[in-house]
């Protein structure tokens, strides 16, 4: 009498079916990219270092954590100026940046954290959409203030920017801000501005 029991075939198969259904669940994971976005604009807000070990006891006002951090720059810059500043990253590649109220002179690198998932992009498995690796760039062009600590249309180039790795500026992409920073090439190239507001 023969027992039942799993063939090669019905575990064959059952692989070829565990395979398909993931090859759909990972076709399903991929989101579609947004009809449009056409710019990215970040105020700068300054640069302030992490609080990580907290030694503040806070007591007012009201809705407050309850513990926090003299207000240090110490990994963070403590020499550069700023009135106020502001990014603007174009779909064209273009980058503007505007400012005042630095230091006369001041000399500013912006540096950018980059997401790109790029459509059409030839790779071992074929033609595939592909996320690239986050990449943290440093634009090379160093922006120096006007005598009046002004700062106005200061233009570079995504491209620029991304130096060896330019491609990533073209073809069908989308392009995340993952962060933005502005640096005090004077002091080392210490953070000084990050996206933020003044309240």
């Amino acid at each position: 009498m023969k027992r039942p029991g799993i063939t090669r075939g019905g575990i064959v198969g059952g692989m070829t079916f565990l395979l398909l259904m993931g090859l759909a669940a990972g076709a399903r994971a991929q989101a579609p990219f947004p009809s449009f976005a056409r710019g990215y604009i970040a105020y700068m807000g300054r640069a302030m270092d992490e609080c990580t070990v907290p030694t503040l006891t806070v007591s007012a006002p009201a809705n407050l954590p309850s513990d926090g951090c003299p207000q240090t720059n110490v990994t963070t810059d403590d020499q550069a100026s700023m009135g106020f500043a502001r990014v603007y990253l174009r779909q064209t590649g273009k980058i503007i940046v505007v400012g005042g109220g630095f230091l006369n002179p001041q000399n500013v690198k912006l540096e950018m954290t980059l997401r790109v998932t790029r459509q059409a992009v030839n790779t071992n498995m074929g033609p595939q959409t592909v996320t690239f690796p986050d990449l943290t760039v440093q634009c090379p062009t160093i922006i120096t203030s006007q005598p009046d600590g002004s700062v106005y249309n200061q233009t570079l180039t995504l491209a620029s920017c991304l130096g060896l790795n330019s491609g990533l500026a073209s073809g069908v992409s989308n392009i995340q801000v993952v962060g933005v920073a502005l640096l005090n090439a004077d002091n080392g190239d210490e953070v000084f501005g990050r996206p933020g507001i003044v309240r």
